[in-house]
């Protein structure tokens, strides 16, 4: 399979970091991912957020960028973009949808001339967008629904998603990680330095805190926001249209719960019917991070569900 390989998972492709905003003078990155075999004319887009809890991970974070989302795009000669944003807990949920809003002004207005720039003759096709992201990155993805005009997105791919904010609780380890102690997580609040913006940390940096800090009473509202605009379950009750969404999930998810999923298309199916399809499979958080559309035919048709309504 193409892009088995984290090392060289992006090697088919040239590589562009272009900023898309600026704060306190320390630029917020997107990367750019052409087809090196691209030819001239429009391309679809893929724009890919990545996730970590909203606390760590990158754009570009090979580990944790499925390796048959790679496939996808390169099967359909399509354009990768995938950006950073700030992350909790220097910052807070009302930057983080600031930085998105940022993102796709820059996507729609900047993007098309840049792409022309890098590679000559090839131009942004932006009425064929699909747009993915796994766990947080889910986060983001059903939050560009709620702020973009109708039919902007042409469908979705959400590993695992997301969709609500994650319960405070007494856990002491996910995924057979011990989750640091009170005292470890007031020491890293204590080291923030002001001013200082974070939009990227390579996992598993930060993560462990991020989690263990997730479960203290209060916390969740104290970093992210309360309320429908920081939860996107919540928030689907004032959306006025959806894209084709192709959800999956690990029955046994420690991190974002199957439940989640499973209650988000069941209220898509009843706003929206017809727009979201549920895979649920055997695996925790991360599952789909080696699996094969040649060999796994629920993904072969998963993915062909979601290029019906991206290209067609």
């Amino acid at each position: 399979m193409v892009a088995s390989n984290p090392e060289t998972r992006f090697d088919a492709f040239h590589h562009h970091t272009i900023p898309y905003k600026t704060i306190n003078n320390q630029p917020i990155d997107a990367e750019l991912l052409i087809p090196k075999a691209i030819t001239p004319g429009p391309h679809p887009l893929v724009a890919q957020f990545h996730g970590g809890g909203l606390f760590t991970g990158k754009a570009l974070y090979a580990d944790w960028f499925p390796p048959y989302l790679v496939s996808f795009a390169l099967a359909n000669a399509a354009v990768i973009v995938a950006p950073n944003y700030r992350l909790l807990p220097e910052h807070s949920g009302a930057d983080v949808l600031a930085d998105l809003a940022d993102f796709w002004a820059w996507l729609h207005g900047a993007l098309p001339a840049l792409l022309s720039s890098k590679a000559e003759g090839v131009t942004a096709d932006l009425d064929r967008l699909l747009v993915a992201g796994e766990s947080a990155g889910g986060w983001l993805a059903l939050q560009s629904v709620y702020s973009l005009p109708a039919g902007t997105i042409k469908a979705m791919h959400l590993p695992y998603p997301m969709s609500q904010p994650l319960p405070g609780g007494n856990k002491k380890e996910m995924m057979g990680m011990s989750l640091p102690d009170a005292a470890a997580v007031e020491a890293w609040l204590a080291a923030i330095k002001p001013g200082v913006v974070v939009s990227s940390a390579a996992p598993p940096a930060r993560l462990l805190e991020g989690l263990a800090l997730m479960q203290q009473p209060g916390r969740r509202t104290q970093f992210l926001g309360e309320g429908k605009r920081f939860n996107p379950y919540e928030g689907l009750d004032d959306a006025t249209w959806f894209p084709r969404t192709w959800v999956i999930h690990g029955a046994d998810d420690e991190v974002v719960s199957v439940d989640y999923s499973v209650q988000l298309v069941e209220k898509l199916d009843r706003l929206f019917p017809g727009k979201a399809r549920l895979t649920v499979k055997p695996g925790n958080h991360g599952f789909d991070g080696e699996v094969d559309p040649e060999k796994e035919e629920w993904l072969k048709e998963g993915l062909e569900w979601v290029r019906e309504a991206w290209l067609l």
